[in-house]
């Protein structure tokens, strides 16, 4: 962990402190901060994350991850209470599933 945060901290050093000519206020620095901060994440690629930016990495992890059913807990939980009274067979069929 202290090796990416010195390797941030190193970008931040030669890419941002040292190329752009801050203002004293803070108020005047913050939206400097956010440009930058916008092109380090959306347009700079990093060789970390195999030459892409973080935001295409984050956008590629997050298509990957599986999602959760259409089914939330909560209705699974009222679904027996409802399917109970349709026939036998799904009476059982719920309750071999909640078992």
């Amino acid at each position: 962990m202290n090796g990416a945060v010195e390797r941030c901290n190193g970008a931040w050093r030669y890419e941002f402190y040292a190329v752009y000519d801050l203002p004293r206020s803070v108020e005047a620095l913050n939206p400097i901060l956010d440009g930058f901060q916008h092109l380090y994440n959306h347009h700079r690629p990093h060789g970390a994350v195999g030459g892409i930016t973080p935001s295409q990495y984050f956008k590629r992890r997050t298509a990957k991850e599986t999602h959760p059913s259409h089914m939330s807990t909560t209705e699974r939980v009222l679904s027996p209470t409802r399917l109970k009274s349709h026939n036998h067979c799904t009476e059982l069929l719920v309750s071999c599933w909640f078992a």
